[in-house]
Protein backbone atom coordinates (compact mmCIF):
# COMPACT_ATOMS: atom_id res chain seq x y z
CA UNK A 1 0.00 0.00 0.00
CA UNK A 2 2.84 2.37 0.92
CA UNK A 3 4.57 1.60 -2.39
CA UNK A 4 1.35 2.37 -4.24
CA UNK A 5 1.04 5.78 -2.48
CA UNK A 6 4.69 6.55 -3.24
CA UNK A 7 4.10 5.77 -6.93
CA UNK A 8 1.02 8.04 -7.01
CA UNK A 9 2.95 10.89 -5.30
CA UNK A 10 5.83 10.39 -7.73
CA UNK A 11 3.54 10.51 -10.77
CA UNK A 12 1.81 13.62 -9.44
CA UNK A 13 5.15 15.37 -8.92
CA UNK A 14 6.29 14.45 -12.43
CA UNK A 15 3.02 15.76 -13.82
CA UNK A 16 3.48 19.04 -12.00
CA UNK A 17 6.97 19.44 -13.44
CA UNK A 18 5.67 18.73 -16.94
CA UNK A 19 2.81 21.21 -16.53
CA UNK A 20 5.21 23.82 -15.17
CA UNK A 21 7.53 23.24 -18.11
CA UNK A 22 4.68 23.57 -20.58
CA UNK A 23 3.55 26.78 -18.91
CA UNK A 24 7.04 28.25 -18.97
CA UNK A 25 7.49 27.20 -22.57
CA UNK A 26 4.21 28.80 -23.56
CA UNK A 27 5.06 31.96 -21.65
CA UNK A 28 8.48 32.02 -23.28
CA UNK A 29 6.93 31.69 -26.73
CA UNK A 30 4.52 34.50 -25.95
CA UNK A 31 7.44 36.71 -24.91
CA UNK A 32 9.33 35.97 -28.14
CA UNK A 33 6.22 36.57 -30.22
CA UNK A 34 5.54 39.78 -28.34
CA UNK A 35 9.08 40.98 -29.00
CA UNK A 36 8.64 40.27 -32.70
CA UNK A 37 5.18 41.80 -32.90
CA UNK A 38 6.17 44.90 -30.94
CA UNK A 39 9.09 45.89 -33.14
CA UNK A 40 8.93 49.50 -34.26
CA UNK A 41 8.22 49.59 -38.00
CA UNK A 42 10.43 51.81 -40.15
CA UNK A 43 8.84 52.33 -43.57
CA UNK A 44 11.51 52.84 -46.23
CA UNK A 45 10.90 53.94 -49.83
CA UNK A 46 13.54 53.21 -52.43
CA UNK A 47 14.09 53.44 -56.19
CA UNK A 48 16.55 50.60 -56.74
CA UNK A 49 15.69 48.52 -59.79
CA UNK A 50 17.23 45.67 -61.79
CA UNK A 51 20.43 44.18 -60.37
CA UNK A 52 20.27 46.44 -57.30
CA UNK A 53 16.95 45.18 -55.92
CA UNK A 54 18.20 41.93 -54.43
CA UNK A 55 21.21 43.47 -52.61
CA UNK A 56 18.95 46.28 -51.35
CA UNK A 57 16.50 43.83 -49.84
CA UNK A 58 19.35 41.78 -48.37
CA UNK A 59 20.71 44.92 -46.69
CA UNK A 60 17.33 45.46 -45.04
CA UNK A 61 17.08 41.80 -44.04
CA UNK A 62 20.55 41.89 -42.49
CA UNK A 63 19.64 44.94 -40.42
CA UNK A 64 16.40 43.34 -39.23
CA UNK A 65 18.31 40.22 -38.17
CA UNK A 66 21.00 42.25 -36.39
CA UNK A 67 18.64 43.51 -33.65
CA UNK A 68 15.14 42.98 -32.25
CA UNK A 69 13.88 46.52 -31.63
CA UNK A 70 13.19 47.78 -35.16
CA UNK A 71 11.86 46.35 -38.41
CA UNK A 72 12.64 48.16 -41.67
CA UNK A 73 10.04 47.53 -44.38
CA UNK A 74 11.24 48.48 -47.86
CA UNK A 75 8.82 49.51 -50.61
CA UNK A 76 10.05 50.21 -54.14
CA UNK A 77 8.48 53.28 -55.74
CA UNK A 78 9.83 52.94 -59.30
CA UNK A 79 12.66 55.12 -60.58
CA UNK A 80 14.03 58.25 -58.90
CA UNK A 81 11.59 60.56 -60.68
CA UNK A 82 8.68 58.38 -59.54
CA UNK A 83 10.04 58.35 -56.00
CA UNK A 84 10.34 62.14 -55.83
CA UNK A 85 6.79 62.62 -57.14
CA UNK A 86 5.38 60.12 -54.64
CA UNK A 87 7.24 61.74 -51.74
CA UNK A 88 5.79 65.16 -52.58
CA UNK A 89 2.31 63.66 -52.95
CA UNK A 90 2.67 61.77 -49.66
CA UNK A 91 3.74 64.97 -47.92
CA UNK A 92 0.45 66.62 -48.88
CA UNK A 93 -1.59 63.73 -47.47
CA UNK A 94 0.65 63.25 -44.41
CA UNK A 95 1.55 59.72 -45.55
CA UNK A 96 5.33 60.01 -45.74
CA UNK A 97 7.55 57.04 -44.94
CA UNK A 98 10.13 57.25 -42.16
CA UNK A 99 13.14 57.14 -44.49
CA UNK A 100 13.73 57.21 -48.24
CA UNK A 101 16.38 57.28 -50.87
CA UNK A 102 16.98 60.78 -52.19
CA UNK A 103 19.46 62.07 -54.76
CA UNK A 104 21.37 64.87 -53.07
CA UNK A 105 19.97 67.23 -55.70
CA UNK A 106 16.44 66.77 -54.24
CA UNK A 107 17.37 67.73 -50.67
CA UNK A 108 17.03 71.55 -51.02
CA UNK A 109 13.46 71.20 -52.25
CA UNK A 110 12.55 68.81 -49.42
CA UNK A 111 14.12 71.18 -46.89
CA UNK A 112 12.26 74.16 -48.34
CA UNK A 113 9.01 72.24 -47.87
CA UNK A 114 9.89 71.38 -44.26
CA UNK A 115 9.98 67.62 -44.82
CA UNK A 116 13.40 66.53 -43.56
CA UNK A 117 14.79 65.84 -40.12
CA UNK A 118 18.28 67.36 -39.64
CA UNK A 119 20.73 64.60 -38.73
CA UNK A 120 23.38 66.63 -36.87
CA UNK A 121 22.15 65.60 -33.42
CA UNK A 122 22.21 61.92 -34.39
CA UNK A 123 25.60 62.11 -36.09
CA UNK A 124 27.49 64.09 -33.45
CA UNK A 125 25.70 63.53 -30.12
CA UNK A 126 24.44 60.68 -27.99
CA UNK A 127 25.44 57.05 -27.58
CA UNK A 128 24.79 56.24 -31.25
CA UNK A 129 26.78 59.13 -32.72
CA UNK A 130 29.45 58.61 -35.34
CA UNK A 131 32.95 58.65 -33.87
CA UNK A 132 35.68 60.91 -35.15
CA UNK A 133 37.25 57.76 -36.58
CA UNK A 134 34.04 57.08 -38.53
CA UNK A 135 33.84 60.62 -39.85
CA UNK A 136 37.48 60.64 -40.94
CA UNK A 137 37.01 57.27 -42.64
CA UNK A 138 34.03 58.29 -44.82
CA UNK A 139 35.15 59.99 -48.04
CA UNK A 140 34.80 63.81 -47.64
CA UNK A 141 33.19 64.24 -51.08
CA UNK A 142 30.30 62.01 -49.94
CA UNK A 143 29.85 63.78 -46.61
CA UNK A 144 29.87 67.08 -48.47
CA UNK A 145 26.88 66.19 -50.64
CA UNK A 146 25.03 65.03 -47.50
CA UNK A 147 25.21 68.63 -46.24
CA UNK A 148 22.95 71.52 -47.13
CA UNK A 149 22.92 74.97 -45.47
CA UNK A 150 25.36 73.82 -42.76
CA UNK A 151 23.13 70.89 -41.74
CA UNK A 152 23.34 67.22 -42.55
CA UNK A 153 20.00 66.17 -44.01
CA UNK A 154 21.14 62.84 -45.43
CA UNK A 155 23.80 60.17 -45.17
CA UNK A 156 25.77 58.76 -48.13
CA UNK A 157 24.42 55.57 -49.65
CA UNK A 158 24.39 54.86 -53.42
CA UNK A 159 27.33 56.98 -54.53
CA UNK A 160 28.63 56.80 -58.09
CA UNK A 161 30.61 58.80 -60.63
CA UNK A 162 31.27 58.64 -64.36
CA UNK A 163 34.01 56.53 -65.96
CA UNK A 164 34.89 55.66 -69.55
CA UNK A 165 33.98 52.14 -70.67
CA UNK A 166 36.00 50.69 -73.54
CA UNK A 167 35.68 47.66 -75.82
CA UNK A 168 39.11 46.04 -76.12
CA UNK A 169 38.11 43.99 -79.17
CA UNK A 170 36.94 47.02 -81.15
CA UNK A 171 39.96 49.05 -80.07
CA UNK A 172 42.24 46.34 -81.42
CA UNK A 173 40.20 46.07 -84.63
CA UNK A 174 40.47 49.80 -85.37
CA UNK A 175 43.96 50.36 -83.98
CA UNK A 176 42.80 52.64 -81.16
CA UNK A 177 44.65 53.04 -77.85
CA UNK A 178 43.29 54.25 -74.52
CA UNK A 179 42.94 58.05 -74.78
CA UNK A 180 44.64 60.34 -72.30
CA UNK A 181 42.45 63.29 -73.32
CA UNK A 182 39.05 63.90 -74.86
CA UNK A 183 40.79 65.74 -77.67
CA UNK A 184 42.83 62.61 -78.43
CA UNK A 185 39.70 60.45 -78.32
CA UNK A 186 37.97 62.74 -80.81
CA UNK A 187 40.85 62.32 -83.26
CA UNK A 188 40.33 58.54 -83.28
CA UNK A 189 36.93 58.94 -84.94
CA UNK A 190 38.43 58.57 -88.42
CA UNK A 191 39.72 55.09 -87.54
CA UNK A 192 36.21 53.66 -87.04
CA UNK A 193 35.34 52.47 -90.55
CA UNK A 194 32.11 50.55 -89.93
CA UNK A 195 28.94 52.58 -90.45
CA UNK A 196 27.05 50.71 -87.72
CA UNK A 197 29.71 51.35 -85.04
CA UNK A 198 30.27 54.70 -83.32
CA UNK A 199 33.40 55.87 -81.56
CA UNK A 200 31.45 56.72 -78.39
CA UNK A 201 27.89 56.54 -77.07
CA UNK A 202 26.39 58.88 -74.48
CA UNK A 203 23.15 58.52 -72.55
CA UNK A 204 19.95 59.98 -74.00
CA UNK A 205 20.72 63.08 -71.95
CA UNK A 206 24.45 63.60 -71.45
CA UNK A 207 24.01 66.28 -68.78
CA UNK A 208 26.51 64.75 -66.35
CA UNK A 209 29.17 64.45 -69.07
CA UNK A 210 28.56 68.05 -70.12
CA UNK A 211 28.90 69.20 -66.49
CA UNK A 212 32.04 67.10 -66.01
CA UNK A 213 33.70 68.58 -69.09
CA UNK A 214 32.61 72.09 -68.10
CA UNK A 215 34.15 71.57 -64.65
CA UNK A 216 37.38 70.31 -66.21
CA UNK A 217 37.41 73.38 -68.45
CA UNK A 218 37.06 75.63 -65.42
CA UNK A 219 33.49 76.14 -64.19
CA UNK A 220 30.47 74.73 -62.40
CA UNK A 221 27.41 75.46 -64.52
CA UNK A 222 25.96 77.12 -61.40
CA UNK A 223 28.46 78.83 -59.08
CA UNK A 224 28.30 77.11 -55.63
CA UNK A 225 28.76 80.25 -53.53
CA UNK A 226 26.59 82.77 -55.39
CA UNK A 227 24.17 80.46 -57.25
CA UNK A 228 24.95 82.40 -60.41
CA UNK A 229 24.28 80.36 -63.58
CA UNK A 230 27.44 80.02 -65.69
CA UNK A 231 25.78 78.17 -68.57
CA UNK A 232 26.85 80.65 -71.24
CA UNK A 233 30.37 81.08 -69.83
CA UNK A 234 33.28 80.15 -72.07
CA UNK A 235 34.18 76.88 -70.24
CA UNK A 236 30.56 75.71 -70.30
CA UNK A 237 30.08 76.57 -73.98
CA UNK A 238 33.39 74.90 -74.85
CA UNK A 239 32.24 71.68 -73.18
CA UNK A 240 28.84 71.63 -74.86
CA UNK A 241 30.24 72.50 -78.28
CA UNK A 242 32.81 69.72 -77.98
CA UNK A 243 30.16 67.06 -77.33
CA UNK A 244 27.75 68.42 -79.93
CA UNK A 245 30.47 68.57 -82.59
CA UNK A 246 31.15 64.86 -82.05
CA UNK A 247 27.44 64.12 -82.43
CA UNK A 248 27.13 66.30 -85.52
CA UNK A 249 30.11 64.70 -87.29
CA UNK A 250 28.81 61.22 -86.53
CA UNK A 251 31.64 60.04 -84.28
CA UNK A 252 29.32 60.03 -81.26
CA UNK A 253 25.67 59.30 -80.69
CA UNK A 254 23.19 59.34 -77.85
CA UNK A 255 21.24 56.27 -76.81
CA UNK A 256 18.14 57.55 -78.62
CA UNK A 257 14.87 56.16 -77.26
CA UNK A 258 16.71 54.20 -74.56
CA UNK A 259 17.61 56.42 -71.57
CA UNK A 260 21.04 54.81 -71.17
CA UNK A 261 23.77 53.76 -73.58
CA UNK A 262 24.79 50.50 -71.88
CA UNK A 263 22.83 48.34 -74.34
CA UNK A 264 24.55 49.93 -77.35
CA UNK A 265 27.95 49.46 -75.73
CA UNK A 266 27.20 45.88 -74.64
CA UNK A 267 25.90 45.20 -78.15
CA UNK A 268 29.37 46.19 -79.46
CA UNK A 269 28.07 49.14 -81.47
CA UNK A 270 30.37 51.66 -79.77
CA UNK A 271 34.07 51.57 -78.94
CA UNK A 272 33.59 53.77 -75.85
CA UNK A 273 30.74 54.57 -73.48
CA UNK A 274 30.84 57.38 -70.91
CA UNK A 275 28.58 56.91 -67.91
CA UNK A 276 28.25 56.10 -64.22
CA UNK A 277 30.26 53.29 -62.64
CA UNK A 278 27.04 51.75 -61.31
CA UNK A 279 26.19 50.78 -64.91
CA UNK A 280 28.92 48.15 -64.68
CA UNK A 281 26.34 45.73 -63.29
CA UNK A 282 24.13 46.19 -66.36
CA UNK A 283 27.04 45.81 -68.78
CA UNK A 284 28.07 42.60 -67.00
CA UNK A 285 24.55 41.26 -67.55
CA UNK A 286 24.17 42.41 -71.15
CA UNK A 287 27.60 41.94 -72.75
CA UNK A 288 28.46 38.64 -74.49
CA UNK A 289 30.67 36.43 -72.34
CA UNK A 290 33.50 36.65 -74.89
CA UNK A 291 33.46 40.46 -75.11
CA UNK A 292 36.67 41.96 -73.73
CA UNK A 293 35.95 45.29 -72.05
CA UNK A 294 37.16 47.53 -69.26
CA UNK A 295 36.83 50.95 -67.65
CA UNK A 296 39.19 53.88 -67.12
CA UNK A 297 39.20 57.29 -65.45
CA UNK A 298 37.60 59.91 -67.70
CA UNK A 299 40.23 61.49 -69.98
CA UNK A 300 41.42 65.06 -69.43
CA UNK A 301 39.65 67.98 -71.08
CA UNK A 302 41.70 71.13 -71.58
CA UNK A 303 44.37 69.50 -69.44
CA UNK A 304 42.26 68.62 -66.40
CA UNK A 305 39.99 65.81 -65.19
CA UNK A 306 36.59 66.06 -63.53
CA UNK A 307 33.76 63.61 -62.87
CA UNK A 308 30.42 64.45 -61.28
CA UNK A 309 29.13 62.56 -58.24
CA UNK A 310 25.74 60.97 -58.79
CA UNK A 311 23.57 58.43 -56.99
CA UNK A 312 21.43 58.90 -53.91
CA UNK A 313 21.55 59.28 -50.15
CA UNK A 314 19.20 58.32 -47.32
CA UNK A 315 16.95 60.93 -45.70
CA UNK A 316 14.72 60.89 -42.59
CA UNK A 317 11.35 62.63 -42.52
CA UNK A 318 10.24 65.00 -39.77
CA UNK A 319 6.77 63.53 -39.31
CA UNK A 320 8.09 60.23 -37.89
CA UNK A 321 7.77 59.50 -34.17
CA UNK A 322 10.83 59.81 -31.90
CA UNK A 323 11.01 56.01 -31.71
CA UNK A 324 10.86 55.70 -35.50
CA UNK A 325 13.56 58.34 -35.88
CA UNK A 326 15.80 56.43 -33.49
CA UNK A 327 15.23 53.30 -35.57
CA UNK A 328 15.85 55.18 -38.80
CA UNK A 329 19.19 56.41 -37.47
CA UNK A 330 20.09 52.88 -36.35
CA UNK A 331 19.50 51.70 -39.93
CA UNK A 332 21.46 54.63 -41.38
CA UNK A 333 24.39 53.90 -39.10
CA UNK A 334 24.20 50.23 -40.10
CA UNK A 335 24.40 51.23 -43.78
CA UNK A 336 27.49 53.36 -43.06
CA UNK A 337 29.29 50.56 -41.21
CA UNK A 338 32.41 49.08 -42.76
CA UNK A 339 31.04 45.51 -43.20
CA UNK A 340 27.84 46.69 -44.89
CA UNK A 341 29.59 49.28 -47.05
CA UNK A 342 32.00 46.57 -48.20
CA UNK A 343 29.21 44.16 -49.08
CA UNK A 344 27.12 46.86 -50.76
CA UNK A 345 29.98 48.09 -52.96
CA UNK A 346 30.92 44.57 -54.03
CA UNK A 347 27.37 43.55 -54.91
CA UNK A 348 26.16 46.72 -56.64
CA UNK A 349 29.08 48.54 -58.22
CA UNK A 350 28.33 51.65 -56.18
CA UNK A 351 31.26 53.36 -54.50
CA UNK A 352 32.61 52.17 -51.14
CA UNK A 353 31.73 54.88 -48.63
CA UNK A 354 34.84 54.42 -46.47
CA UNK A 355 38.58 54.56 -47.13
CA UNK A 356 39.04 51.53 -44.88
CA UNK A 357 36.75 49.52 -47.17
CA UNK A 358 38.89 50.28 -50.21
CA UNK A 359 42.05 49.34 -48.29
CA UNK A 360 40.60 46.14 -46.86
CA UNK A 361 41.81 42.74 -48.02
CA UNK A 362 38.25 41.75 -48.94
CA UNK A 363 37.73 44.71 -51.28
CA UNK A 364 41.22 44.51 -52.76
CA UNK A 365 40.55 40.86 -53.58
CA UNK A 366 37.27 41.94 -55.17
CA UNK A 367 39.13 44.48 -57.35
CA UNK A 368 41.64 41.80 -58.30
CA UNK A 369 38.84 39.49 -59.41
CA UNK A 370 36.80 42.27 -61.05
CA UNK A 371 39.22 45.01 -62.21
CA UNK A 372 36.48 46.94 -64.07
CA UNK A 373 35.64 48.55 -60.70
CA UNK A 374 39.13 50.05 -60.21
CA UNK A 375 38.56 53.11 -62.40
CA UNK A 376 35.84 54.44 -60.12
CA UNK A 377 38.15 54.32 -57.10
CA UNK A 378 40.93 55.98 -59.09
CA UNK A 379 38.49 58.72 -60.15
CA UNK A 380 37.78 59.97 -56.62
CA UNK A 381 40.52 62.67 -56.65
CA UNK A 382 38.71 64.29 -59.59
CA UNK A 383 35.16 64.03 -58.23
CA UNK A 384 32.90 67.02 -57.60
CA UNK A 385 29.31 67.59 -56.54
CA UNK A 386 26.97 69.56 -58.75
CA UNK A 387 25.56 72.75 -57.24
CA UNK A 388 22.15 72.21 -55.61
CA UNK A 389 19.39 74.66 -54.70
CA UNK A 390 15.59 74.86 -54.32
CA UNK A 391 14.06 74.48 -57.76
CA UNK A 392 16.80 72.11 -58.94
CA UNK A 393 14.24 69.62 -60.30
CA UNK A 394 12.91 72.17 -62.80
CA UNK A 395 16.46 73.33 -63.53
CA UNK A 396 17.41 69.77 -64.46
CA UNK A 397 14.33 69.39 -66.65
CA UNK A 398 15.37 72.55 -68.50
CA UNK A 399 18.93 71.20 -68.84
CA UNK A 400 17.68 67.94 -70.35
CA UNK A 401 15.28 69.85 -72.61
CA UNK A 402 18.12 72.04 -73.90
CA UNK A 403 20.14 68.94 -74.78
CA UNK A 404 17.16 67.32 -76.50
CA UNK A 405 16.54 70.50 -78.50
CA UNK A 406 20.14 70.50 -79.70
CA UNK A 407 20.29 66.78 -80.50
CA UNK A 408 16.78 65.99 -81.74
CA UNK A 409 15.47 69.35 -82.92
CA UNK A 410 18.83 70.58 -84.28
CA UNK A 411 18.61 73.83 -82.34
CA UNK A 412 21.72 75.98 -82.50
CA UNK A 413 23.96 75.41 -79.46
CA UNK A 414 24.24 79.12 -78.68
CA UNK A 415 20.47 79.64 -78.82
CA UNK A 416 19.71 76.57 -76.70
CA UNK A 417 22.27 77.53 -74.07
CA UNK A 418 21.09 81.16 -73.95
CA UNK A 419 17.56 79.92 -73.35
CA UNK A 420 18.76 77.52 -70.64
CA UNK A 421 20.73 80.35 -68.98
CA UNK A 422 17.63 82.57 -68.80
CA UNK A 423 15.48 79.75 -67.42
CA UNK A 424 18.11 78.95 -64.78
CA UNK A 425 18.34 82.59 -63.68
CA UNK A 426 14.56 82.75 -63.29
CA UNK A 427 14.34 79.48 -61.32
CA UNK A 428 17.05 80.53 -58.87
CA UNK A 429 15.53 84.02 -58.46
CA UNK A 430 12.06 82.60 -57.76
CA UNK A 431 13.37 80.14 -55.17
CA UNK A 432 15.64 82.43 -53.17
Amino acid sequence: MRNKKRIIRYLLSIGSVILLGLCLGACGNKTTTAQTNHRITINYWDALLGPYQKPAQQLVNDFNKSQTKYKVVMNNQGNYADLEQKIMAAAKSNQLPVIAQAPYTTVPNYVKNGLLEPLNSYMFHGDQRLTSKDLNDIYPIFLKNAQYNDNYYSIPFCESLSVLYYNKDLMQKYGITLPTSWEELQQDAAKVKDNDVKLIVFDQSFDKMYESLAKAAGTNIVAPDTLTPEITSQPSMTAMNFIMNMIKNGSAETSGADPYGNKIFAGQKAVFYADTCSDIMYVKQQAPSNMQWGTMVLPTFHGKRATMIEGSNLVMFKNATPQQKAGAWAFMKFVLSKPESTKWARETGYMPLRKSVVNSNAYQQFLHNSPVHKAAINSLPYAFNTTVFPGYAQFHIDEVTAIQNMVDNKQNVKDAMNQFQKEAELIIKQNR
